[in-house]
């Protein structure tokens, strides 16, 4: 009934805030206390720890839906398809960064990383250094199994599909 007298008789004792209800007060009094009676769901983000291995390779995720979408590389499976052609992608962001290609939507208004060598300009700087492998040669993406290598990371899981 409080609620529509707008009565707070919960009052803090360190600040001015007021409560219609106790239990709104007990949780706004641990913002002066510190205290944190519930365990992160995301612990493991602050820990660093890593249960969810592969059984392919020897990434480790911190999240079971990050393992799952982590094991398309090694399957080749693509649920994400293109309603306007056959594309199709592991993982969604890479579906919408392709519908962009239908679209024509360009989210990256300026691009502040030139290259020396060509008139090429990217919008992010791990771009540039991907396409900067263009010039230099350089293929830091190694085969574990034979010694081909690559300059980017699609083309040796492609390619690691040949081992299996």
């Amino acid at each position: 009934m409080r609620l529509h007298t707008g009565e707070k008789p919960y009052k803090c004792v360190t600040c001015d805030a007021a409560f219609a209800q106790k239990p709104n007060l007990q949780t706004h009094m641990r913002l002066h206390t510190g205290e944190k009676p519930y365990k992160c769901r995301h612990m493991r983000l602050h820990t660093g720890e890593k249960p969810y291995k592969c059984v392919t390779c020897d990434a480790a995720c911190a999240q079971k839906p990050n393992l799952q979408t982590h094991m398309r590389l090694h399957t080749g499976e693509k649920p994400y398809k293109c309603v306007t052609c056959d594309a199709a992608f592991a993982q969604t962001p890479n579906l919408q960064r392709h519908m962009r290609l239908h679209t024509g939507e360009k989210p990256y208004k300026c691009k502040p990383y030139k290259c020396v060598t060509c008139d090429a300009a990217c919008a992010q700087k791990p771009n540039l250094q991907r396409h900067m492998r263009l010039h230099t040669g350089e293929k830091p993406y190694k085969c574990v199994t034979c010694d081909a290598a690559f300059a980017q990371t699609p083309n040796l899981q492609r390619h690691m599909r040949i081992h299996t």
